[in-house]
């Protein structure tokens, strides 16, 4: 209904509050819609993968950045760790180089060790050695240290921790709002405490606990270092800083001290004329720069000066006293030049015209010797020595005894005898020398002993002459083998080659003989090689392998099964092995075949099969290797025809062999 007022001054309105005003239920209906809403809207807004793409997640930062991520206390085993990241909002879906972890150890590792975070792979924990990353030792992981790993791509390298040779531990908290107090087990005096990254100075330390003087703010990074070789307790004592000045010392190498007992002290080597390898002694032959060699040093040696029952007498370098002389020249014994006075009696005057009596006749007459050998003043007799090398002070982390061992271990246990590095020799026409070369080989005192490496090796053997370069005893064979030995003398570090006869006997791998020259110790076989009219035959060597001319050693025009066949003409005693060719022909077409095996298991091992079918008069050829041989040098041959008529032939030619 409609009303309508000309006049509103005497009207009053009045409103019923149970019409216009709304109900309690309504109202709740409304209410509950809206925060029905309003949930909805919140958690499709929680449920989003990155509800707030503007900011930058912690885990981002995890994984982008590479902070250490804790891990807490390791579980699994003390060799094979099994972590996890503590951090809620931390995110590791896999493994990436530059990712950092830290984590506490529950148990002491025994060896080499794994570790794996969450769900990922077990992962190798390496640490830094003197060749690169190596393994864990036992004790490298101690209970109760932090330890931090550093994933390079690879490995998990190891970081953080004392015990086994490293140098602190490192302990990381993450701050609560207004926190001063850290647990930090220590040394007093041997930490380092940084916030936020930067080192502060302001705490104080108890040995456990380190307490700062500023309160930190929530979610601050406080990282404190335990070094353990601050501590007095490692620190050198009165007699072992007596023990290292006796040992160490400023002279420069090539100082000349007299010594007056004849002991050699700690870095020095007595001035004796004597040779000496550089690869030993680097700085002292740097210095004397082959001053004093006489040319008939080895490769790589020097020779000191000799001062031994000598005076030694300052240059001269231009002051004229001494001239003509060279520093380092020797100088023979001399007098000055001088002139004795003799005195003799005034004859009486003459008068005139007397008459001399006579004259006397020039004699010389001789005197009583006097005086020794040789001219010298009062003297003292000394042992000069020349400063060889800085003899190492020890800073107690190294244990030289046992390190002496194990250099002398590694010394005394090399490479196989008669390894070689590219050893060859190549001879072309029929000669009574050959030269051997090689990178580098291994030389050994006996099987099991001593072992040398000698490097840049090219030396040559002459079948004519006996000893050093030559055969070990009597000529070389007219026809045969000779097998080729390297020797080395470890005094002098000389090296040849020795030849002995290998004709009717297998050359053992180092050399067994009587007749080693003198000096040389060590030896290795390195080939052998055949002879012909007392001369070396046309070869090539490479390693353990010779190659000659191709020569028959079988030819049959029948059918065989696992004939024994011997090479011995052709391949030494030392041959494991033969390489050659197989060839077969007949005179009407026909299908051959050849069946070369091991004379060990005749028809069974080492197969060297050809099959073929050739025309009349035709010929099938196929190379073979690796055939092996027996200890008298015999293979096994079996062969076949199929064919209406003709007569087959099967050859087999070696061509070289291995030893």
């Amino acid at each position: 209904m409609h009303v309508v007022f000309g006049n509103l001054a005497n009207v009053t309105l009045k409103v019923d509050p149970s019409i216009v005003l709304a109900t309690r239920d309504y109202v709740d209906k409304a209410r509950e819609a809206a925060e029905l809403y309003a949930r909805n809207q919140i958690k499709a807004h929680v449920e989003e993968p990155d509800p707030h793409p503007q900011y930058l997640r912690r885990a981002d930062v995890a994984k982008d950045a590479g902070p250490l991520a804790w891990l807490g206390a390791a579980g699994g085993t003390a060799d094979a760790l099994v972590l996890s990241l503590k951090s809620n909002e931390a995110a590791l879906g896999a493994y990436a180089a530059g990712q950092r972890f830290q984590f506490q150890a529950t148990a002491t590792n025994t060896g080499a060790a794994t570790a794996k975070i969450g769900g990922l792979a077990a992962v190798a924990v390496k640490k830094t050695g003197a060749a690169g990353l190596v393994d864990l030792v036992g004790g490298d992981i101690r209970a109760g240290a932090l330890y931090d790993l550093n994933y390079d791509g690879a490995y998990f390298q190891l970081g953080g921790g004392v015990g086994a040779g490293k140098a602190f531990e490192r302990f990381s908290f993450e701050a609560s709002a207004g926190q001063l107090v850290f647990n930090v087990p220590h040394v007093v005096g041997s930490t380092l405490v940084m916030r936020n990254g930067r080192e502060v100075t302001g705490y104080l330390s108890d040995g456990q606990k380190i307490t700062l003087k500023a309160p930190c703010n929530l979610g601050e990074s406080v990282e404190v270092l335990a070094f353990s070789s601050f501590s007095t307790a490692n620190t050198y004592t009165k007699a072992e800083v007596q023990a290292l000045l006796t040992t160490a010392s400023a002279l420069p190498v090539g100082s000349m001290l007299p010594f007056p007992k004849g002991t050699v002290p700690h870095g020095f080597l007595e001035v004796d004329g004597s040779v000496q390898t550089a690869a030993v002694y680097p700085d002292l032959a740097a210095y004397l720069a082959g001053s004093f060699n006489k040319g008939d040093e080895p490769a790589g040696y020097f020779r000191l000066p000799e001062s031994r029952g000598e005076f030694l007498r300052g240059w001269d370098h231009g002051r004229g006293v001494d001239d003509g002389r060279v520093i380092g020249s020797w100088q023979a014994d001399e007098l000055k030049s001088h002139a004795h006075l003799l005195g003799v009696p005034v004859s009486a005057s003459i008068a005139s015209g007397a008459n001399v009596v006579g004259t006397a006749a020039q004699n010389t007459l001789p005197s009583t010797l006097t005086g020794g050998g040789e001219t010298r003043p009062r003297n003292l007799a000394v042992m000069w020595c020349i400063k060889a090398w800085n003899a190492p002070v020890n800073q107690g982390s190294i244990d030289i005894a046992a390190l002496a061992a194990q250099v002398q271990e590694i010394s005394d246990k090399g490479t196989i005898v008669g390894s070689t590095r590219n050893g060859k020799v190549f001879i072309g026409v029929p000669s009574l020398s050959a030269t051997y070369v090689a990178d580098e080989l291994v030389l050994v005192s006996a099987l099991g002993g001593k072992s040398y490496r000698v490097s840049n090796f090219n030396k040559s053997l002459n079948l004519a002459m006996v000893g050093v370069g030559g055969m070990d005893a009597g000529a070389a064979p007219a026809n045969g083998f000779v097998a080729i030995y390297a020797i080395y003398n470890p005094t002098t570090a000389a090296s040849a080659l020795l030849g002995v006869n290998a004709t009717s006997a297998r050359a053992p791998e180092v050399y067994g003989g009587v007749n080693m020259p003198v000096g040389y110790t060590a030896s290795c076989l390195l080939t052998v090689v055949p002879i012909v009219s007392s001369k070396f035959s046309p070869c090539a060597v490479r390693g353990r392998e010779v190659h000659v001319g191709s020569f028959y050693v079988y030819i049959t025009n029948t059918i065989v099964t696992n004939i024994l066949v011997s090479a011995a003409t052709l391949v030494p005693f030392n041959a494991v092995s033969m390489l050659g060719t197989m060839e077969a022909t007949c005179t009407a077409a026909a299908q051959l075949a050849i069946l070369l095996t091991d004379g060990y298991l005749p028809g069974l091992a080492g197969l060297k099969i050809m099959t073929a079918g050739v025309v009349a008069a035709g010929t099938v050829t196929c190379p073979f290797g690796g055939l092996l041989l027996t200890d008298s040098r015999e293979f096994a041959i079996s062969t076949s025809f199929s064919g209406t008529g003709g007569t087959p032939t099967y050859k087999i030619a070696v061509s070289g062999y291995v030893i």
